[in-house]
This record gives C-alpha cells, structure tokens and sequence, in this order.
C-alpha cells in the first residue's frame, strides 16, 4: 500500500479532517489502495477490505458511494481507525456500564468477543454510541443487542437497511485484482516502498516472516507457534509470562537446530551475559542497607509507608533478590512499589484520600425506612428508649418499638409491596437491607401476652394444632404439608391479611363492608354492590386445613367417643384464630377513621390523642427494700395534639405536614375514670383555645378503655363546647389490643427523661418531684407537664347511652350525636340531646403554675435543621466519590478551625493569613448507608402518626391470585363483628373437679401448680373407671378457669375480685353460682317442710338464712326470686 505526500497530490485533505485531529505531517493514503488491503478478519468481523473497516470504525454506516481516487485518509485517522482489540488481551466488556445501566454493577468478563457490523450500526442508531465497531462485548450485553434486534425485524424496511451497509465497497471490491496480481515480484513493486502503518491488519511482510517463523518450528518438531505483540508492557501479567514461555520454547529451538550438540551451554552463556549487564554485589554494605530495609518495612503501621519504604530498592534490585529478606513480599506489592517510585518518587509517603462512594439513593432508603415504621410492621411501646450511634460516634435517642415480624419476611414482603405498587422503583439490595433492619434498632417479642391477646391465643391455638397433627398417625410428608400450611396462614393472618383488606371487595374475607355489617340492625349495615363470588387463596388454605385436619381425626381416631372429644378441641381451637382474624380486620377499619381525617384536617382544627400512661413507681436514688416493696404508683395522663403547619411546603422535601403539641397531667392521688378523663379534655381544650384563638373544632381518639368509652365522656361533649368554644365532631375509639400510639411514645421519651433524673442524685416520688424530673434538661420538646388535682363536682349526673360498649365511632351534630359500631358501615343511630340528658356540671383539673422553657413551650415539628446536622439527606451534594484535597506534607500541625475545611499548615502564620483570608477548602458532608438509615429512622419515629405508606394504599396493594372455591362457603355477613359473652352456668361436677384442683395447689406437700391452661387440657383427657369424666359440652376455657381460681382465691381472704378483663363475666358467674347454691338449700327446706308441714314460711326463709348465715342482701333477694 502506497503512502503519497500532498505535493503529489495537489488540494488533497483528509477524508475525516472534520474531525480536526489530523496529523500535521503531510503523508496521506488513497482509499484505492485501502480498498486493496484485506481485513483481519479475526477482529472486524463481516468485513474484507481495510477501507470497510475504517468506514465503519467512524460510524459512516450510511456512507453513498464516493471516488475512492480523489479520497483520502492521513495517518492520525489511519492509525485510529484501523487499531484492533484482542478479546485474550482486554478481558473486559465496554458496554456493561454504558449500555446495561441497571443491573451492571462491574464490566463483566464472560464470553468476550469483538462487536460485529449490525450490532454497532444498532447501538450508534438506537444508543448514540461511537465508535463501538470491533471494540469487546460481553456475553450479557450480546444478549441484550440480540433482543433489541429481535424486535426491530419486525421492521422490513430497518432491516433491509441494515444489510445494504456499505454494500458498494464489496461490489468495487469483487470488480478489482489483487495487489499481488498488479505486483511482479513478491517483494517488489510497492511492497518495497511500502511505509503504511496498518501493521497487523494488512497481511505484509511481517506476516510473511512469521509465517516462514511457523514453517521453522514445524520442521524442528516444536507445536508452538510465532506471537508477535506491538508493546509488551501493555499485556497483561499473565500474558506476559505466557509470552516469555513461548519466547524462550522458540531460542530453545533454534538453538538446538543451530547448536544441536551443546545447546545447553550455549543457552547458560546466552543467559549469563544478560544477567552481567547490571551486577549486584552481595558485600557487607549493601547486606546492612538491606536490613536497616527490611526493619524499617516491617515497623511500618500501614501499607502506604510500607509501600514507600520499599519504593528505595525496589527500581535497582530484582523481585527474587529483595524476597530472600522479605518472605512475604508479593509480586503485586513489589510492582505497586515500582509505580510508586515512577510516579510519586522513591521514598515519598503518600496518603490516600478518603473517599465515599454512594451506591445508594436516598430515596430507596427513604422508601424502606417509611414500610419500616408503618403500623403493619412496628407496634408502639409505651417505654423504653433505643440508642443508635452514628459512625462519627454521635448518638441518637429514638423511642422503642416492637417489630412484629422477623427481618427476612419483612424483605420478602418489601420487594412484593414494591412490585406491586411501584413496579418501576429499584428498591436497594437485600444485604443493604438487612444492614438498615440491624441499624434501625427495636425490640423483638416472643411472648405476646403484653400486648395483644388476641395474637396470643391465637398463636397457642397454632402451637396446639400443630402437637394435635404431630400426635396423629400420619405419613412424615403428610404431617409436614398440613404444618406449614398452619405455619403460612399463621404468617398471613399476622401480616399480609391487613393489606387485603379493604372498603370494597368481591371476596369475604376482605371486604369490610360485609364482614362489619350487623344483619340483625339496619343502622349498622351496608349493602355491597358486588357478588361475592371469588376467594383468597390464603384464606382459602387456612380453612381447607382446618377442614382437613377434621377428616383425618375422624378418620385416623378409631373410638367414636375420643374422635369427637378431637373434633370439639379442634373447634375450640379453632374460635381463637377466627376471633384473631376478626380483630384484624376491625382493626384496618378503626385505623381508616384516623387516616381520613388526618388527611383532610382542616386549618382551623386539630386532632387529639389521649391516654393514661402506665403508673409510674416512686422510685429514690438510695432506696431501702423496706421501701421497694408496696409502692402505689403515680397517675399521669398524656394528651397529643396534632395540628397543620402553616409553613408546610411539600415541594421541600424532608419538610413536616403537622406540628405537635404534648399536654401531661400528673397526680399524686386520682381514679382513672371517666370523670378524670373530661375534666382533662376540657383543660387541653381551654390551653389550645389560649394558644390559638382561630381553633374552633378537633377529632378525638383515644382506646376503648372504660374511662374513655363511657356514657359520661360523650354526653360531656356540650358541656366542653360551652366551657372552650371548640366544637368535638367525632370521638373514635381503635379495636381493643390495638390503641397503641402517639401518647405511648411520647411517655417513653418522658420516662427516659425522667430516669436521667434520677440518676442525678435525685429522688422521685410525688407528682411535683415527677413534673420537676420531665422538666430538667430543658424539658422535652413540645411537652408540658403539670402537677395536678381533680376537684371532683358534689352533684354528680348519671350519664346513660344505650350498648355503648358495643360502639366505637360518635360523630356530634347540633341536635345530637350520631353512633356507629364499625367506621363508615350503616348509617348509624341518632340521638337527641334530648334522649341523652347531656351533662350539666362537669368536673375541673387544677394545675400548678409552671415557667416552661422555650423548648417545651413551642410546637414540636421535625424542622429542617443546618447542613452539619441535616436529617433530611435529599440536601447533600449527590456525587459518587468526594475526594478530600491533599493536605501537604505529613507535619502539618495546624489545622484551620472553620467547620467543614480540611486545610492543615505547617506554621501558624500561615494559618492565621489562611483564616484572615477566608478561602476555605469546604469538603461537602456524605453519610453512608448505615448512618442515612439512622437519621431517617429517628425522623420517622418523631412523626409519630404520620405513616401511612400501607394503610392508605390498601386498595392498590389488593391484588391476590383469585380462584373459584369448591369447599368452603362464603362467610357469613357480620363475621368479623364482636362475638358477645355467653353467660354459662359450671355444672355442680364441674365446680367440684376445679375446687379440688384449686386444693390440691393449696396443700403444702404438694408441688403441683395447676395452670388454667393445663386444667382445660385435663379436663377434656379425665377418665373414671374407664370413661371420660366430662362430655364435650362441659369443656371449660384457660379464661373460665382463670377467673374461677381467682374467685375461690378472693372468697378465701375475703377480697374483691380484681381480675379487670373478665370481672363482668365472674361477678355474673359468681351470682349464679350462689343461686343455685340457695336453690339446692331452699329445695332441702322444702323437703323436710313436707315432713313436717306445721312450718310457716318465715320459719322456711328464718331455716335458709340460718343454713347460711353468710347470706347477704344479694343472696336474700335471690332466695324470694327462687319462691316466686
């Protein structure tokens, strides 16, 4: 190939000179002669010409036909355009970042090869990339063109296109001889005058040498064959032993076919004259450098001075040489000091700078940290404290939650919550994840006892039926299927089913419409507008199991008897799970009363929390065991008032929607009842009203504690208008075992507060000492707290409102107040204020005058706080790496003092003129991921009740793999309303077997404690003379147990019944126990009145009282209701 100078060819210029990067030397080459050369096929496949190549190199896919005599290309774009990639060589992909954004975290190695024509013509078309013609592609990315291309076939006219690239040069190309046709001589012509630089593209006379190179070690029986490569230094480590190897297989030949005889000594003397050329004399001085060397390698702290140290020797001496001192020493280290010395000079310690990468968003974070606090993962604790450090030491204080579900379901359910409803948002990775769970610390509880009993029954009902199917004779496989499918519904009971459950839905179990409608009341129902034709198939699975496990006690138990004392345990187990289910859904449907109104608060109103917080315990900093032990505790009522923010701008992010305000009542002395509760409400209310006049209503909520849900608490509520001017539009009350919130939390920041307190020297022990104790360290943000009384009214109203245990929701008109037993479900009751009898007095709190300081006075809010302390991340500059400049040399002492420079100075007039001049060097703040996660945990948990990521979202989130049921009937409407209490009657056998149980836990030999739970258990399995002792009908529950204990216990020390939760149900129990105790006497008076009939009946009712000369008024009464 001919090279031509401009003066041969006048008012030529290069055919790329557009580019402006053309070579100032003045020698150009024809495209004739490019069209001549051939390609290397290996590296540019589909191509046969060098002028093809080249064309394509530069993304002229489109080019028309030109002159090929009047064109020209100069060196530069030669050489640029005609350079090749070995696969062998690069071992990496070009495209994986640039081409495969996501889901390419590094280039990958797999399967490399070079880029063929059709797919660079579609990534410089479709992806703007240049020059990607011959460059290396990766097996992943071939994938992912060939896809592309796949769809693009559709496409007649796109393909046709494609194809016809550049088909005109392979048309001149057919129509002209070969250079070697035109040549005379294989080595004549312009093969002599031959100074192109195509190099190992065109086939020269390079190739020719190699080729008769190969033929050499075919004839001397050597299988290797000639490499040649235009710079060692490029190839890779292990390329280039590889090409030593090959290198010295080839002089080995050749010198065995030159110096067949004495081939070894004339390799020895070949080699021994290379080694003499740099000698290293092994005397004294150099051994002593080596070892003041060596000591000072291995007394460094860190590899950058190690590096520097060994930087000295490294260029002079061999790798061999310097690792008989250094044992350990790697080649890596050894190359790496190397480089040192070439860059930064022998000797010089350089210390890298710190960088941070990000490979994160703070949005992903923000995502998971929101379904992180959200109700249906987290619960509330009304104590306790966590603490979580930063990596820069400093600490957060968030309050204690209880996470109800264990970190790998949390996740599982995360990416099914995103694929749901964000399919397009990346969620971070799963290891990233479960850093964030470790980091955002709460407790774990495995005993539910204290905070919802419905999921502790249910789950001891789970662990029963699972001993039931493990006691049953059933194949390993059969038992293990029918334990985890209890084990799933547990888990979707727990968890999933409240994201499914929602206002509207053509399945049962989830539509809250049918499952809270009373069917026996039109007031509280509501007709659905759709069938109820389809089923969950989780729920489905629940009750086919239930079902399953019915049949095979059936079928597996042989006694009649004993297989139907197994199906009635397996209903008994069974009303517990059902009951937890219920209580889910009315749950979701409580919580949608908060949600709605939070959302559409109007400006003039605000939303008010109210609670009593646990008692706190007089405690002293130096307390006696005399002291411990019979302490009465402190009451103290918490009350949280949301209200909008004025400033609220949603376009800012990490900004607030509501500000807060905490009100705390403290007393020495009060009963927590309903007249506590008004006198309290009615005082917050009068403080909002002085603090913003413009407040005219509020929302109400608290838990369905007597105190609040009683008659006397709604019919305040005129009463509280004419004292306050707020009106209350609603009152809501949460399911039982699910009022956790607000107020919890902010009691466990007080207690936390107070503790401090105390471990101060201080002693707490009255309401006044308590209001001092929450106060100290400024108090708490947004909390005041006050030492108070209750001056009770002398003329106290009864209060009535018919089933008000059965309501949840009040809703206030100006005629009356509007009820309903489940939100938004019927149209409700009404009642006048004239059918109600609102009250007329109410009672007062006196609080003690209190200086609050400014931060417990002003609202509280999660403000934006200054860029050193920011907790919203969305601030800081969102670069990959930041990098800190270098500070200069290592004895800089003085460092500049403005928060944030990193500038460091060797003499302190310098730092003085630094400071004076103000030019700082600012490195800008990252976080890294454990630490983003802390602080957007901390802001979460101080929002309080501003989550609302799951239950807002209940419509969207609803989407189950539906199917037809065959088995299981539709649930009946109503089904998830609360089931009354029946009152039954213990049978005179069943009152004898559980006093003896009660004796026997009694006597001071015996060590047996009985357990409500493990009598229930015996009752059902007690035999006498071989038959079962109790049918199934007299089977008793752990809580009827429970309370019967608790009874014979009061009755023994002469105490009042105290158990709380069932002492409506004991007290009507321990009635009717008592009457038929007088009917079982009157009828014995009766008897011997027939015996002796001269007896009146005063001498009959004088007989029965001196039977039992305990009998109280009660008991008389019952006795004349007994003669009626």
């Amino acid at each position: 190939m001919t090279t031509t100078t401009a003066a041969s060819i006048p008012q030529q210029r290069c055919f790329f000179s557009n580019d402006g990067d053309c070579t100032t030397e003045l020698k150009y080459t024809n495209f004739t002669e490019l069209l001549r050369c051939p390609s290397k096929g290996k590296f540019f496949p589909d191509c046969d010409t060098v002028l093809e190549v080249i064309l394509l190199r530069a993304d002229l896919f489109s080019q028309k036909p030109i002159e090929l005599n009047k064109a020209c290309i100069c060196k530069h774009h030669l050489e640029k355009f005609s350079s090749h990639k070995d696969a062998a060589l690069v071992k990496k992909c070009s495209l994986c970042i640039s081409f495969r954004k996501s889901g390419a975290a590094a280039k990958s190695v797999a399967n490399l090869r070079n880029i063929r024509k059709v797919e660079a013509f579609l990534l410089f078309e479709k992806h703007g990339m240049k020059n990607s013609f011959g460059d290396i592609i990766c097996k992943h990315c071939v994938q992912a063109v060939k896809g592309e291309l796949e769809e693009e076939r559709k496409d007649v006219s796109t393909v046709t296109a494609r194809q016809k690239c550049l088909q005109w040069i392979k048309d001149q190309h057919k129509s002209i001889p070969s250079k070697r046709e035109d040549s005379g001589s294989e080595y004549g012509g312009s093969r002599r005058s031959s100074h192109s630089s195509l190099g190992e593209i065109s086939k020269n006379l390079s190739e020719e040498k190699r080729d008769l190179l190969n033929r050499l070690l075919e004839l001397c029986n050597n299988p290797d064959k000639a490499w040649i490569t235009p710079d060692f230094k490029k190839l890779a480590h292990n390329s280039q032993y590889k090409f030593l190897a090959k290198i010295r297989s080839i002089i080995e030949s050749i010198v065995s076919f030159l110096a067949p005889n004495n081939a070894e000594e004339v390799l020895d003397s070949l080699c021994s004259g290379n080694e003499s050329e740099n000698p290293v004399v092994l005397d004294g001085k150099f051994l002593s450098v080596m070892k003041g060397v060596t000591q000072a390698y291995q007394n460094a702290d860190d590899w950058p001075t190690r590096r520097a140290v060994l930087s000295i020797v490294a260029p002079k001496i061999g790798y061999k040489l310097i690792q008989s001192f250094l044992p350990d020493l790697t080649m890596y280290r050894f190359s790496s000091a190397r480089l040192h010395a070439a860059v930064h000079r022998t000797g010089t310690i350089v210390q890298p700078p710190p960088r941070l990468v990000n490979r994160f968003d703070d949005a992903q974070v923000e995502h998971f940290v929101d379904f992180l606090t959200s109700d249906h993962v987290s619960t509330d604790l009304p104590f306790g404290e966590k603490c979580m450090k930063l990596t820069d030491g400093t600490e957060l204080f968030v309050p204690d939650t209880i996470r109800n579900i264990i970190p790998t379901r949390i996740i599982e359910q995360y990416y099914g919550y995103c694929n749901e409803v964000n399919p397009g948002f990346p969620p971070l990775g799963m290891s990233s994840l479960y850093k964030i769970i470790d980091v955002c610390k709460a407790s774990t509880r495995k005993s539910l006892q204290g905070i919802d009993y419905y999921a502790a029954d249910a789950g001891e009902a789970f662990d029963s039926l699972q001993k039931m199917i493990e006691n049953l004779n059933l194949l390993s496989a059969e038992a293990q299927r029918l334990i985890d499918n209890l084990r799933q519904g547990r888990q979707y009971l727990k968890s999933d089913f409240k994201l499914h459950v929602s206002e509207s839905s053509d399945i049962a179990d989830h539509c809250i419409c049918h499952a809270l409608s009373d069917p026996s009341d039109k007031a509280f129902r509501s007709k659905c507008n759709h069938d109820h034709s389809n089923t969950c198939k989780d729920c489905l699975l629940l009750a086919n199991t239930f079902i399953e496990i019915e049949a095979l006690l059936v079928e597996k138990v042989t006694d009649e008897d004993e297989a139907k004392r197994a199906v009635a345990k397996l209903k008994l187990l069974k009303e517990p799970v059902d009951a937890y289910k219920s209580h889910q859904m009315r749950t979701v449907n409580q919580d949608r009363a908060r949600e709605e109104v939070l959302a559409q608060l109007p400006k003039d109103s605000f939303y008010y929390y109210m609670d009593w917080a646990m008692k706190f315990l007089p405690a002293k900093y130096r307390e006696a065991q005399s002291d411990f032990f019979g302490k009465r505790g402190l009451s103290w009522h918490v009350s949280v008032v949301m209200m909008n923010d004025s400033t609220y701008d949603p376009s800012v992010p990490g900004s607030n929607k509501f500000l807060y305000k905490i009100f705390v009542h403290s007393f020495d002395n009060c009963t927590q009842d309903s007249t506590a509760v008004t006198a309290i409400m009615t005082d917050v209310l009068q403080r909002m009203k002085e603090k913003d006049p413009s407040l005219k209503t509020c929302y109400i909520r608290s838990d369905n504690a007597g105190c609040y849900k009683a008659a006397e608490t709604v019919l305040a509520v005129p009463k509280v208008f004419e004292l306050t001017e707020i009106q209350v539009r609603r009152i809501d009350f949460s399911e039982a075992q699910s009022g956790k919130g607000p107020c919890d939390r902010y009691a466990a920041v007080i207690k936390a507060n107070v503790r401090r307190y105390l471990n101060e020297k201080n002693s707490v022990t009255t309401a006044k000492q308590f209001v001092e104790a929450a106060n100290s360290h400024h108090g708490v943000s947004g909390v005041e707290i006050f030492e108070s009384r209750l001056k009770l009214n002398a003329n106290k109203q009864k209060a009535r409102l018919p089933k008000i245990h059965s309501l949840n929701n009040f809703e206030f008109e100006r005629e009356g107040v509007r009820v309903h037993r489940a939100y938004k479900v019927g149209e409700g009751n009404f009642y006048s204020w004239k059918q109600l009898d609102p009250l007329k007095v109410l009672s007062e709190v006196l609080c003690e005058d209190i200086t609050f300081s400014e931060k417990s006075s002003e609202y509280h809010s999660i403000k934006k706080k200054s860029h050193q302390e920011s907790d919203d991340l969305s601030s800081l500059p969102s670069t990959s790496a930041t990098a800190i400049p270098k500070a200069g040399v290592s004895d800089a002492i003085f460092e500049c003092t403005e928060p944030g420079c990193v500038d460091k100075f060797v003499k302190y007039g310098n730092l003085v003129r630094h400071v004076c001049n103000g030019t700082h060097t600012i490195l800008p703040e990252q976080h890294c991921l454990s630490d983003t996660a802390a602080i957007m945990y901390k802001t979460r948990s101080e929002q309080i009740e501003n989550r609302q990521i799951c239950s807002l979202l209940l419509e969207k989130s609803r989407t189950r793999e539906i199917f037809e049921t065959k088995k299981i009937a539709a649930l009946p409407e109503g089904w998830a309303l609360p089931v009354p209490r029946k009152n039954v009657r213990f049978t005179e056998q069943q009152v004898v077997y559980l006093t003896e149980r009660f004796e026997e836990g009694l006597k001071k030999d015996n060590q047996v404690r009985w357990k409500p739970e493990a009598v229930a258990e015996h009752m059902r399995e007690l035999k006498i003379n071989g038959k079962f002792h109790f049918s199934t009908e007299e089977f008793l529950k752990p809580s009827q147990i429970r309370s019967f204990f608790s009874r014979l216990s009061s009755k023994r020390k002469n105490l009042p019944v105290v158990d709380e939760e069932d002492e409506q149900e004991c007290y009507k129990e321990q009635r009717q126990a008592e009457s038929e105790e007088l009917i079982s006497r009157v009828k014995n008076v009766l008897v011997r009145e027939q015996e002796t009939p001269m007896d009146s009946p005063r001498s009959l009712k004088r007989e029965a009282s001196t039977s039992n000369p305990q009998l109280n008024t009660s008991k008389r009464f019952s006795l004349r209701s007994s003669k009626k």
